[in-house]
């Protein structure tokens, strides 16, 4: 039965790579520091043995999964603390709060209809003024639409910090960047002088004029589904909840979810034109990833969606450059990347079917590649 076996090309960066996700899944468990000693004389013997049998013969490699392996405990512990940090020195103050406008969605929920995302810059009352790390971003919901844009930096005062979150939340705050919730209600926004010229103002513009464009050229139902399915638009997605039903009897919802199958369907539509217009492959190839990239922009972002995208990106980058690609080893190298960003990213389930069941295809592929040489 053995000879149904095949040995496989087990490549250092994909070693790496489950050195960097245990890192961060371990650190997540908070187990004590003897139990944590163990787990690394273990996960040490296991990589001489892996080193001894497939005989990569890489000392480094080891060395570099334990440094992951420590940098991903190091990572997930920094966001941690950086959120509880926060959260603990605001809970129960009452704070004027300035920042800049990075966001803007449409909840549809009645009672706050409006969320707008805030990157902090000053924070202070009369007594106090707290010290505001890089990236500290706050959801503001809100009733009615104040007149403000993105990239407009604004002051609000009186604004009441309660973080009286569950667990489960604090983790979705954490995936999305956010370190906690602000409800408006009397409040008065003050907007200062905006700058002349804003980068995430003219994408959510362009962004807004599509979605407006194809609301009024499109039939409502065929608007519905392309914007949620093909553009992720979130203030669509409650709303084709119906369909969901339907597809959940055939097995077929994942079609919903924006990720590397939009993308795909994006790119061979493009190729089929392409192909009757005489260019040159490079051309084609540059062209292509321009119009991947603009895609990408004028959409909303989503973990999967990104992933395929900078797989292509990478892929036909060195398809260009006469370049060697192992699919493999690639995807490792996003997963280390994207985890070490955000190491919440880790726990969420987009994140896991994407990576995960792109994984598992990229190895029984090697299986195949293996078993026909």
């Amino acid at each position: 039965m053995f000879h149904y076996f095949y040995p496989l090309r087990l490549y250092s960066i994909f070693i790496i790579a489950i050195g960097c996700i245990v890192g961060i899944w371990w650190q997540s468990q908070a187990y004590p520091f003897w139990i944590t000693g163990i787990a690394i004389i273990i996960a040490f013997t296991f990589l001489m043995t892996i080193n001894r049998y497939w005989k990569l013969n890489k000392t480094m490699i080891i060395i570099l999964t334990f440094l992951l392996f420590i940098l991903g405990c190091i990572r997930y512990q920094h966001i941690i603390n950086r959120h509880k940090t926060f959260q603990e020195a605001t809970r129960g103050k009452t704070y004027s709060i300035m920042g800049v406008i990075t966001n803007y969605l449409e909840t549809g929920n009645r009672q706050s209809p409006h969320r707008f995302t805030i990157m902090l810059n000053q924070l202070s009352n009369d007594q106090e003024e707290i010290y505001i790390p890089a990236h500290q971003s706050l959801f503001i919901y809100s009733k009615s639409f104040p007149c403000i844009e993105i990239g407009n930096a604004i002051t609000i005062h009186g604004v009441q910090f309660k973080h009286n979150y569950s667990d489960d939340f604090n983790i979705y705050l954490l995936k999305e960047g956010v370190s906690g919730t602000i409800f408006l209600q009397k409040h008065k926004i003050i907007r200062h002088n905006n700058c002349a010229f804003s980068l995430r103002r003219w994408i959510f513009n362009c962004r807004k004029a599509l979605t407006e464009r194809c609301k009024k050229d499109m039939h409502p139902k065929t608007y519905k589904y392309f914007s949620a399915i093909f553009l992720g638009n979130p203030a669509i997605k409650k709303i084709i909840n119906p369909i969901k039903i339907h597809l959940q009897q055939w097995g077929i919802i994942h079609y919903l979810a924006r990720s590397g199958l939009h993308l795909v369907i994006f790119i061979m539509l493009w190729q089929l034109l392409f192909r009757i217009i005489p260019l040159g492959f490079a051309i084609k190839e540059l062209i292509l990833l321009l119009l991947c990239c603009l895609y990408a922009i004028l959409s909303w972002p989503s973990i999967p969606f990104y992933r395929a995208l900078i797989t292509y990106i990478l892929i036909r980058s060195c398809t260009l450059a006469r370049l060697r690609v192992y699919f493999l080893p690639m995807l490792s190298l996003i997963t280390i990347a994207t985890i070490l960003i955000n190491p919440i990213y880790l726990f969420a389930l987009d994140f896991q079917l994407s990576f995960g069941l792109t994984g598992a295809l990229a190895w029984f592929n090697e299986i195949q590649v293996v078993r026909r040489s």
